[in-house]
């Protein structure tokens, strides 16, 4: 599978909205419409570690991504997951077409297992279309804050 270009477009008065994102507590509390990306890779034999570095490498291109609210990379053995989350649905476009550089350099290590992307339904409806090349496992998110 190739890696998809992914073409941003404006929102427009039909998209969801995205206003008081946060709230204005000292505490933080991350309101919808904020969506989570969960890439998935198996790495090839004796590559984990070579692709722990990418992960490590790519960390801080994703911290600077202006919608972001944290990255985070798990592994078992071979199995990586990075998690992303996210301000909304123009976040994860951006996100995804930053990270397409990311992707390939990955392939190269191992294999893409697939991409999860969880949020309110909203946010889902907006992805579903431009996301499509990439065959995401879309997780409707019950509930509207995470505390």
């Amino acid at each position: 599978m190739s890696v998809p270009t992914i073409r941003l477009r404006p929102f427009s008065d039909s998209s969801p909205d995205h206003a008081n994102l946060l709230g204005g507590s000292p505490r933080r509390t991350i309101h919808d419409p904020f969506c989570i990306v969960v890439w998935r890779f198996k790495t090839e034999a004796g590559r984990a570690e070579a692709f722990q570095a990418l992960c490590d490498e790519a960390a801080g291109l994703v911290r600077e991504q202006p919608k972001c609210l944290f990255q985070r990379v798990t592994r078992k053995g071979s199995d990586f997951k990075v998690h992303v989350g996210l301000e909304d649905s123009y976040g994860v476009l951006s996100h995804i077409s930053s990270f397409c550089d990311v992707l390939r350099q990955a392939r190269l290590l191992g294999r893409y297992e697939g991409v999860e992307i969880h949020g309110p339904a909203g946010e889902l409806a907006y992805l579903r279309d431009p996301l499509q090349a990439f065959e995401p496992t879309f997780f409707e998110r019950d509930g509207d804050q995470l505390v």
